[in-house]
């Protein structure tokens, strides 16, 4: 004779079970997302974002009296990336190389 408990031991696929499965992916899959914020957009995110930036920027060129006026921050912290590029663009530099220590 099996019990109750018996027959419970081995976990039966119902439609809860599913839905219970489904709520427990959809936690895990927010705090990925969750994580992924708290440690900032990806590169490829910054990029794809970053060029929509340069081009508004090199669009507004004409209007520039200060340098500062190019300013763009896609990797930098403090606007560098569109002063590199507004600089390198003045300068006719095509494919520019750069290292920054």
């Amino acid at each position: 004779m099996t019990s109750r408990l018996d027959s419970d031991a081995a976990p039966q696929r119902n439609g809860l079970g599913n839905r219970i499965e489904g709520k427990a992916r959809a936690v895990a899959g927010l705090a990925r997302d969750r994580l992924r914020m708290e440690n900032g957009p990806s590169d490829a995110v910054r990029l794809m974002s970053g060029t929509a930036a340069i081009h508004a920027q090199r669009a507004a060129r004409h209007t520039f009296r200060y340098l500062w006026d190019a300013e763009v921050s896609v990797f930098s912290q403090w606007g560098e990336d569109g002063i590199i590029d507004f600089l390198c663009d003045t300068l006719g530099l095509i494919k520019p190389k750069a290292l920054e220590l």
